[in-house]
C-alpha cells in the first residue's frame, strides 16, 4: 500500500483554521513533507508555532510592490500590505535567531 509523501495546507487561508498546528504535527507523524500557503495578513500571533512546525516551506503572496498595488490587487486595505511586509519580516529575524 501506498501513502501520501507530501502535504500542502492552501485553499483560503490555511491558518485561520483552528486546528492547523494539529494537522501540521499529524502529517510530520506520518513522515510527510508539510508546506503551506498563505497570504501572510495574520500571521503575527502565530510566528513563534510557524517557527516552531515541522513545515517543510511556507509560500507567502503579497501580490504587490506597493500599498496601492496592494488593494487594488486583493480588495483588502492598504495598511494590511505593511502588515504582511512586517510579518515577513520578523518571521524572517525571528527563524535567523533560533537556536539549534
Amino acid at each position: 500500500m501506498r501513502s501520501a509523501i507530501s502535504v500542502y495546507l492552501t485553499g483560503g487561508e490555511p491558518f485561520l483554521h483552528p486546528d492547523i498546528f494539529q494537522m501540521m504535527e499529524y502529517a510530520n507523524l506520518r513522515n510527510m513533507q508539510i508546506s503551506a500557503s498563505t497570504n501572510g495578513s495574520i500571521l503575527g500571533d502565530k510566528i513563534e508555532q510557524i517557527i516552531a512546525s515541522p513545515l517543510s516551506s511556507l509560500n507567502i503572496s503579497l501580490n504587490a510592490v506597493n500599498p496601492n498595488e496592494y488593494e487594488r490587487m486583493n480588495g483588502a486595505p492598504k495598511h494590511e500590505f505593511y502588515t504582511v511586509l512586517e510579518n515577513i519580516t520578523n518571521l524572517v529575524e525571528k527563524r535567523t535567531i533560533r537556536p539549534n
